[in-house]
């Protein structure tokens, strides 16, 4: 719910309100309009809105299980803008572990989920808000030949994989969403890619990738066995 009684900043308040936009796109929202005329506020009708639940999270979950779908972010609004970046590369995890400060900074949100080359059985969920920074493991890739595997998951989940179905990474991928003010898309996209494998240690296999640095192995445990 926002209002515009006696605001003293509206540019600030439009900023607010943008910001509000890009971080709960599935809500609805309610304005509180002021008459300068009369004094008085008009207030919507909320009873559409209160006490129902528009959002199941919990539906959305087993929909989708750990990778949910991606949406292109909304238009810039009064410097709030949105970006999203995705690579079907894995990340290096030590090159990503040094980059977090740099990558968080000036993000106000940020989610999605992330493959480690070291880690190639493990999809990890990213949640950020502000400073707070959380990387997860939310479940495994599906192997390339494993029915039980895939009736076991989603039927969602099964038609997104088989769209998205790499002849060499199968369903793995990075999808990450970032929200901030000012935010500075081109430098956020440059430091993401450069996490990345390069050719040369892409060409190394996956069994040399599991031999590098883990500095997430103490929030993280251990990959899945291939």
């Amino acid at each position: 719910m926002t209002s515009n009684a006696h605001d003293p900043d509206p540019a600030a308040s439009a900023r607010a309100v943008a910001l509000v936009r890009h971080l709960s796109a599935y809500h609805s929202m309610a304005h509180i309009c002021h008459d300068p005329l009369t004094g008085n506020l008009w207030t919507p009708n909320l009873s559409a809105l209160i006490g129902q639940n528009h959002f199941a999270a919990n539906d959305v979950r087993d929909r989708h299980g750990p990778l949910p779908v991606p949406r292109q972010p909304r238009s810039p609004e009064f410097g709030v803008r949105s970006t999203y970046w995705s690579s079907r590369r894995p990340m290096h995890a030590q090159r990503l572990y040094d980059a977090l400060a740099q990558i968080c900074a000036g993000v106000i949100r940020g989610h999605g989920h992330l493959w480690l080359a070291n880690r190639p059985q493990s999809i990890h969920r990213w949640e950020s808000a502000g400073e707070h920074l959380a990387i997860q493991t939310a479940g495994t890739w599906l192997p390339e030949q494993d029915d039980k595997a895939w009736q076991a998951t989603s039927a969602e989940r099964r038609t997104f994989a088989a769209l998205l179905w790499h002849p060499y990474y199968g369903e793995r991928r990075c999808e990450l969403t970032f929200t901030g003010i000012d935010l500075d898309v081109p430098s956020l996209h440059h430091l993401l890619n450069s996490c990345l494998l390069t050719d040369t240690e892409l060409s190394l296999g996956v069994e040399r990738w599991r031999l590098s640095d883990d500095p997430f192995a103490d929030a993280l445990g251990t990959d899945s066995p291939s």
